[in-house]
Parts: structure tokens; C-alpha cells; sequence
């Protein structure tokens, strides 16, 4: 999506990419550990493209969030974060 967006991105004079990742991309609780390594993959992806795409006027961030009431959570017994609140 980078790829495709970036040139557009600069082409209108820059902007702002915001990456949303678990807090797993931190650290691991020892239960994910793929899912774990992918996030914290994309955590450096994100940090890289900060600093490749700041010449282009293109500012690049991380949202990192906690539990969030989604599919993938829906076995979990605990309070969540609606995503609702979230993208407010």
C-alpha cells in the first residue's frame, strides 16, 4: 500500500502514513511468536520508511494498540478497546 500511495502522497506536496500494530510489536508474552516477529517486522518497516520518505515531504507514524474487540480477540475473556474509539 506504501508502494502504491507514496508517489501520490508526494505528488500532492507530502502527507502522513499511520501504521496501527498491536503492542505485541514491543514484545512478546510468549503465546504469538510469529505473529509477535511479523509486527515487529512491520514496526521496522514503519521506522525506516520515516526516515527514507522524510525527504518527500511524507511523514511516517506508528499507532500501537492494546487489546482490541475484533475477530481475532473474540476467544479472549477480557476487557477490550472498541475499535470505534479507536479511529475517533
Amino acid at each position: 500500500m506504501i508502494r502504491a500511495f507514496a508517489p501520490l502522497i508526494a505528488k500532492n506536496g507530502g502527507g502522513t502514513i499511520l501504521n496501527i500494530f498491536s503492542v505485541l510489536s514491543w514484545f512478546s508474552n510468549g503465546t504469538f511468536g510469529a505473529y509477535t516477529a511479523a509486527k515487529a517486522g512491520a514496526w521496522g518497516m514503519t521506522n525506516e520508511l520515516r526516515l527514507n520518505l522524510h525527504p518527500q515531504n511524507i511523514k511516517v507514524a506508528a499507532l500501537h494498540v492494546g487489546l482490541l474487540d475484533t475477530d481475532m480477540s473474540a476467544g479472549i475473556n477480557t476487557p477490550k478497546i472498541d475499535p470505534v474509539d479507536v479511529a475517533s
